[in-house]
Formats: C-alpha cells, sequence, structure tokens
C-alpha cells in the first residue's frame, strides 16, 4: 500500500473539514427555511389600502377593515399583521376608525399591539398616526421619532371613552384651536359632541341587539385635523354599534318615517329621514331633536359641510345646502360623523 505523503494528508483533512462545513451550512439553511415557511402558515398578512379614505374609498377600506375583524375574530392561535406600508393616503375618517378598531383589538384580546415594519411606511403615514396618538394605543416608544409632518393635514390626538363627557369635547377643542390658532363655535362643538356621545350611550349598544362582532359597549372615539391648504377645520366622533338605521325601527318616529317614505331598503334615506323629523328610541321628545342639533354645527356660517355614515349608508350636506345619498354594499358597523368648517377670517361666538 502506497504510504500517503504528509501533504495528501494535509489536503484529505481539509477537504473532509470542507464537507462537514458544508452539511452544516445545508442544514442551517434547510432549518431557516423551515422556520420561514411555519412562521408564514402561522401568520396572516392584512394588506391596507393605498388610499385610506371613506369618502373616495368605502368599499376598499371597509374591506380591509372587515378583514381585519374577521380575522381577529377567528384567528386560531395565528398572528395577525395589519400591513401599513402599502398606504400612499390617509384622510382623517378611515384613521380614526382604523385606530377606533385597533383599539377595541387590543383591549377585547388583551394584547399589546406592535407596529411591523415602521420603517418602510411613507412619512406622511408615520407622522400622521404619530399625532392622531396611535404609537402611544400600541405601547411603542417610537412616538416622538415621527413628529414632523409632511403633508398638508394635522391630525389632533384621539380621545375615547364612555358615556356624555364634557370635559373631552373641551380638550378636544383646546387640541384643535391650538392647531389652527383661531377659536372655534364653541357652543355649537359642545352642543353637537354631548348629543352625539348621548346617541351612543342611548342608541348604539342595545343590550338585546346582537352585534357581528365584540364590542366595547358605550364606547366611542373622536379626533379633529386641520388642512393647511383651504383652512379647514375637520371633527370626527366614532361608535361601533348598530348604527342609525337599525336603531330607528325600534321608535315610533322609525315607523313614522319608514310610513312617510315608504323605503324599507335604503340606510341613506333612513339617515336623511332622521336628521329631518327626528328620532327617539325613548320617545322623549326632547331626544327627538338629536340629529338635527348635531348636524346644525356645520351651518354655523353656512360653509359648513356634514357627513354621517351609518350601516351601510351616506348622507352629507355640502356648503351649497346640497344633500347627497349613497348606499354601499358593506356596513361600517357604527356611525362616524363628521363636521368640517372653514377658518378664514371667522369670528367665533365665544361662551
Amino acid at each position: 500500500m502506497k504510504k500517503i505523503s504528509p501533504e495528501q494528508k494535509w489536503w484529505l483533512v481539509r477537504y473532509q473539514r470542507t464537507l462537514e462545513k458544508k452539511k452544516k451550512n445545508h442544514a442551517k439553511v434547510r432549518t431557516k427555511k423551515t422556520r420561514q415557511k411555519r412562521k408564514k402558515s402561522s401568520s396572516v398578512i392584512v394588506e391596507a389600502p393605498a388610499l385610506m379614505s371613506l369618502r373616495s374609498n368605502y368599499e376598499n377600506v371597509m374591506a380591509f377593515i372587515q378583514r381585519l375583524r374577521q380575522i381577529v375574530t377567528l384567528r386560531q392561535g395565528k398572528k395577525v399583521w395589519a400591513d401599513f406600508r402599502t398606504i400612499k393616503t390617509l384622510m382623517p375618517g378611515a384613521a380614526l376608525v382604523l385606530a377606533a378598531e385597533l383599539y377595541r383589538w387590543q383591549k377585547i384580546h388583551n394584547v399589546s399591539l406592535v407596529p411591523r415594519g415602521i420603517n418602510r411606511w411613507r412619512a406622511n403615514v408615520r407622522a400622521l398616526f404619530s399625532e392622531l396618538g396611535l404609537f402611544s394605543l400600541l405601547s411603542t416608544r417610537r412616538t416622538n421619532k415621527y413628529v414632523k409632518n409632511p403633508s398638508e393635514t394635522t391630525f389632533v390626538r384621539f380621545i375615547s371613552g364612555v358615556g356624555t363627557e364634557g370635559k373631552a369635547v373641551r380638550s378636544l377643542r383646546n387640541s384643535i384651536e391650538r392647531v389652527i390658532g383661531f377659536p372655534v363655535n364653541r357652543g355649537g362643538m359642545y352642543t353637537a359632541l354631548t348629543e352625539a356621545m348621548a346617541n351612543v350611550s342611548q342608541h348604539a349598544y342595545p343590550p338585546d341587539h346582537d352585534l357581528p362582532y365584540e364590542a366595547l359597549v358605550g364606547q366611542w372615539w373622536m379626533s379633529g385635523s386641520y388642512n393647511r391648504e383651504n383652512s379647514t377645520f375637520t371633527v370626527m366622533i366614532f361608535d361601533q354599534g348598530i348604527g342609525i338605521p337599525e336603531s330607528l325601527p325600534t321608535s315610533g318616529v322609525g315607523e313614522r318615517i319608514r310610513a312617510i317614505l315608504k323605503v324599507f331598503d335604503s340606510d341613506a334615506a333612513m339617515i336623511s329621514a332622521a336628521i329631518e323629523y327626528g328620532r327617539s328610541a325613548t320617545k322623549e321628545d326632547h331626544r327627538g331633536k338629536g340629529l338635527r342639533q348635531i348636524a346644525r354645527f356645520a351651518d354655523a356660517d353656512r360653509r359648513g359641510e356634514f357627513h354621517i355614515i351609518s350601516g351601510k349608508g351616506y348622507y352629507s350636506k355640502n356648503r351649497l345646502g346640497q344633500e347627497k345619498k349613497v348606499d354601499y354594499n358593506a356596513a361600517l358597523g357604527g356611525t362616524f360623523i363628521q363636521w368640517e368648517l372653514p377658518v378664514g377670517e371667522l369670528k367665533w361666538q365665544k361662551i
């Protein structure tokens, strides 16, 4: 047998070590791929639409929100990721509805939600979510990192509560006034928001009505924003209750509205009629003026706009007094009310 030279022996040792190294690396790659597959199969990613706007892209926004609700309700141990990297334009109303959904998600399941891929979100989305208070809601330390807002819209941190809270209204009003630099119609805002809160308490979450998703009973969320480009400020309030069209049939007023309109399949018409004729599930005369008082805030100088989305219906009244009614395919899962008022040279009444 031929004797192996020292050089050949050294080469064989090196070759053996190389084979062992390749084997280990291959095992690592295989293990990593297995982990990725397992992770992928145990996670659900829901992409937000590029245009997050209730007015301009309602159906797609609600498809995203409803997908989140369904998965979170029936998640079966899987991790759920809401992907905000896809958002290009974020409007105030959609932002508030989304924040409320994340709030409900966190409270009901007693979890701390964590933003994912935040450095790949668009700068305007990071800034607006930061202003709205989303990062504080999600218990992240990144709150102060995205304070610069590159867009024309500035959000006011959202407030959530239960019942009629005048202190919360004053807090929101003060925040809006600090942003716009003008006093607002304080009496009108206070009446509109407290009346909306009272409607949530009395009508939105009836104990004998089953909601499609687990609710934070009595909860409402409100916020505001200011657009520097058109000098307009916005006030919003949202709840996750049964909605105006669902609550009307339980009242005498609701039955009269149906009889007058002979409309049984239009949520938008029901909302319009409720504003016109009043509503009261409690049959108390002073409660029948609720929605009319809420809408009146936008009539400050006949230049305001008023919007309601409830059930599957959308109702609005613009600065010229023109009404618009639209029925959607998807239900909002609550009631969203928004007032838009110009700032300009207005001198609002002080109280």
